[in-house]
């Protein structure tokens, strides 16, 4: 077997990095916002700078479309789909929140959300996307699981 590593991934290490970094840092930003808002006012804060920041990024994308675009996005078969997405996001949101509030150990919530959602995303990738897993994202499958027990055991 053969380590190689194609341009396709070669061209998304960068934007991987930059979203793994970001997505890495919020819980702790997180955590620490906790100190100065009650839990809900720090989720309705969090919804309403999302929703504010959207609006200046939907505008922005509008303007780069005329307005037959724009109509397209809304009569597309995939609106359900995106539907439930946002949907999803939603609750998982929340319930990130919950899971920092109620845990001493922020680092913990993280290693195993992650791990869940990995491990999430490649059985639906088999399942719904019809997408083979190849060896190595198998034993990494397996890696998850321990890693998170091990995390668990050692509390």
């Amino acid at each position: 077997m053969n380590f190689c590593v194609d341009s396709s991934m070669l061209s998304s290490l960068i934007p991987m990095s930059i979203a793994g970094v970001l997505f890495g840092s919020v819980p702790i930003l997180d955590k620490m916002a906790m100190r100065h808002y009650e839990l809900k006012h720090l989720i309705i804060m969090r919804f309403f700078l999302i929703a504010v920041m959207n609006i200046f990024l939907i505008g922005s994308f509008i303007t780069f479309y005329n307005h037959t675009d724009v109509k397209e996005l809304f009569n597309n078969k995939g609106l359900n789909i995106v539907i439930l997405t946002a949907l999803v996001s939603i609750v998982a949101f929340v319930a990130y929140f919950y899971g920092i509030r109620n845990s001493k150990n922020t680092a913990l919530v993280i290693i195993s959300a992650t791990g869940i959602a990995l491990m999430t995303s490649i059985l639906l990738a088999n399942l719904l996307l019809k997408q083979a897993s190849p060896l190595g994202v198998k034993i990494g499958f397996l890696f998850i699981i321990t890693g998170i027990a091990i995390s668990f055991y050692n509390l």
